[in-house]
């Protein structure tokens, strides 16, 4: 490979002289320019291995310029001047000439000075872009470091770059996959991951090792719809690869918008690692699934509740929040506000759970106790604590009579409103132990004549716009993709 060396001068002659001795050298190529300031595009974007300048082409100007932009130690510069203009080249190299020889060349300086002292400029630059390289990227994965990725983020901090987007991504299983095959079989994970997702990132992304199994992708002029698309363009990269199966491991998502230069990032960060952690509960691999799993299993085992139940209730309640165009860290909330609604009832006395007639004024005081009881196992949870409050109130009725507290209207938490109507819908619409299921049409007009006093009547009208639009099977997936379902957009 050769290496191009830069001349600039405005004397032909020195130039010519300078170009004959270089190109004795086969492995580089001369370039010349009568003036830096034309050349300055180039040596930012280091097309140059070195550059040789006479001192009247240098000012200080243009090396605070070189410095400031951080190239002004990638491409050395060597300068070159009259004996009598020493003292000059000295103070610029101070401002950061790499190196200097006085003109006329002197006979050892033409047969040899000059090449060594190119090729050791040249082997200087190597190193130092060595050293950046390593002080930029990981290792392991050769993406940006979190130091290179924190410093790129204060310097894109500015109103133009707003809206940023920031999309946390962690791989859950991997710590199995490091005990099971070892640590080198982990790093193999980690690294195919990196391949893959530099592949899916656009190339004004900074995409960057976060920390041990955790990666983060900052976004410039980029909002939240946007960051959504590009996580499911990863997520459908990932469920393609032909290695997905044997690394055993999935993705967890945390996004997050910055929409106001007066946001700090930091918080930006926060609220993506938030989201991150809840979506890791609805996740197979992650540990905390196994909190998940560990409850469902728990109501499973003591109540009439399925987990075919649950689910429906999950997809009811992201198709109301999709159509109502909730926040996506909302939704997720109630998908696990769905699942885990009823945790309560494992405190209530099975006779009482199973009996297949109405239960009596006995019986429901002791059903009436398990809001309260969820909300306490709940809280005591902390990925779970922030759906607590959704579980001590989904049987609050819209007009104050409900359960335990007697919350009305808007005072009842929207998850629980949306809950509500969720779990009605699919109780009547499928067997129960004290009753027969119920048409589509009739649930439907029971939803809308309890609208207003048991249900909020605005969610109620949404769910019912929801089946009137979209094509759903028996367990309410979309026959084909609902208007209300985001669709991935490249970008």
């Amino acid at each position: 490979m050769k290496h191009i060396v830069l001349i600039v001068d405005k004397s032909i002659e020195r130039r010519t002289v300078l170009r004959q001795i270089l190109q004795t050298d086969h492995t580089l190529q001369v370039f010349e320019s009568d003036s830096l300031t034309c050349s300055l595009d180039a040596l930012i974007k280091q097309k140059f291995a070195a550059c040789l300048i006479h001192e009247s082409a240098v000012s200080e100007p243009l090396l605070r310029q070189l410095q400031s932009l951080g190239n002004g130690r990638s491409v050395p510069l060597i300068a070159y001047a009259q004996a009598e203009q020493l003292s000059t080249v000295r103070q610029f190299l101070e401002q950061g000439v790499h190196d200097y020889f006085i003109w006329p060349l002197s006979a050892d300086h033409k047969s040899f000075g000059l090449l060594h002292q190119v090729k050791a400029a040249i082997k200087l630059r190597e190193q130092w872009n060595t050293i950046a390289y390593m002080n930029q990227h990981d290792g392991l994965t050769g993406l940006f470091n979190r130091m290179f990725i924190k410093t790129e983020m204060q310097r894109l901090n500015t109103k133009r770059q707003i809206p940023q987007s920031i999309i946390l991504i962690d791989i859950d299983g991997l710590k199995r996959v490091n005990d099971r095959d070892g640590y080198d079989a982990g790093d193999f994970v980690l690294a195919r991951v990196a391949a893959m997702l530099r592949s899916c990132v656009r190339q004004e992304d900074l995409l960057g090792r976060w920390s041990g199994d955790e990666f983060i992708l900052f976004l410039p002029q980029t909002d939240y719809q946007t960051a959504q698309s590009v996580a499911d363009r990863i997520r459908q990269c990932c469920d393609a690869c032909p290695e997905k199966e044997q690394w055993d491991v999935t993705l967890s998502f945390g996004i997050a918008e910055r929409s106001s230069i007066n946001d700090p990032i930091t918080r930006t960060i926060i609220q993506a690692n938030n989201r991150m952690i809840k979506h890791k509960l609805l996740v197979t691999n992650s540990y905390r699934h196994k909190i998940l799993q560990s409850l469902q299993h728990l109501l499973y085992e003591k109540s009439t509740e399925t987990s075919d139940h649950v689910e429906r209730m999950a997809r009811v309640s992201r198709h109301i929040g999709q159509a109502m165009e909730l926040d996506p860290d909302l939704i997720d909330s109630m998908q696990l506000l769905a699942i885990l609604h009823d945790i309560g009832k494992i405190i209530v006395p099975d006779p009482v759970l199973t009996k297949p007639g109405r239960l009596n004024d006995a019986e429901w005081i002791e059903i009436k106790k398990h809001p309260e009881a969820g909300y306490h196992i709940l809280q005591g949870i902390p990925e779970l604590s922030d759906i607590a409050e959704g579980v001590y109130t989904h049987h609050e009725n819209w007009d104050g009579n409900g359960y335990p507290r007697g919350l009305k209207g808007s005072d009842i938490p929207l998850i629980a409103r949306v809950i509500a109507v969720a779990d009605a819908f699919d109780a009547m619409t499928h067997d129960r132990l004290y009753r027969k299921k119920r048409t589509v049409p009739e649930a439907v007009a029971e939803l809308k004549r309890c609208a207003g006093s048991q249900f909020d009547p605005a969610i109620v009208s949404v769910f019912i716009r929801v089946l009137d639009t979209c094509s759903l099977n028996d367990d309410y997936t979309p026959v084909e993709q609902s208007q209300f379902i985001r669709s991935d957009k490249s970008n």
